[in-house]
């Protein structure tokens, strides 16, 4: 009898570590969102992604306000992401390969600026999450939080941020902080 109930309470201790080992926040090491339609890459394209030992393909992740979200490379190095504007033939694109992950669940293409020496502020807000990000936050200098926008397809894009924005803060599902540019 003694026997069992010492295995029970391992085996209860050991479930319990298991659960508490698990991260606070699931999903931020991935993104679901693979991409749909090819997009054309010109030729300087190609070979710089080829450079960065990237594939030279290119699948559209979402299109939001004329804007398409590009994920670039290919299975097992799909790692950069661009944002094409229009029916521009090139376009800027980033390559990281620490995101997605906990430590960076968010890869934040957004301007900043200032006006005439003011402070500086979001002046469009726009970049890619990975699936634990649920939204994205518009916060003032003081923490006050102005807006919120809701994360689809692993894209955020707000063309118009909240005046007075000075920091984009990424939240899970729980209204939890997992991300904030700048940090």
């Amino acid at each position: 009898m003694k026997r069992t109930s010492i295995v029970v309470i391992l085996l209860a201790a050991a479930v319990t570590a298991a659960a508490q080992a698990r991260p606070q926040h699931s999903g931020l090491a991935r993104i679901g969102n693979t991409g749909q339609a090819r997009v054309g890459l010109s030729r300087t394209m190609r070979v710089e992604l080829r450079r960065a030992h990237v594939a030279p393909s290119a699948r559209v992740l979402a299109v939001r306000s004329g804007r398409t979200f590009v994920r670039l490379g290919g299975p097992g190095n799909d790692h950069c992401y661009g944002v094409k504007k229009g029916t521009a033939s090139q376009f800027g694109f980033t390559c990281w390969d620490d995101f997605p992950s906990t430590g960076h669940p968010v890869l934040d293409l957004s301007t900043f600026g200032a006006d005439d020496g003011g402070p500086m502020h979001v002046i469009d807000a726009q970049g890619v999450a990975a699936d634990g990000v649920a939204t994205i936050a518009f916060v003032d200098a003081a923490g006050a939080v102005l807006g919120r926008s809701s994360v689809s397809g692993n894209v955020y894009s707000v063309s118009a941020p909240p005046a007075g924005a000075a920091r984009i803060v990424a939240l899970d599902s729980h209204g939890r902080t997992v991300f904030a540019v700048p940090k």
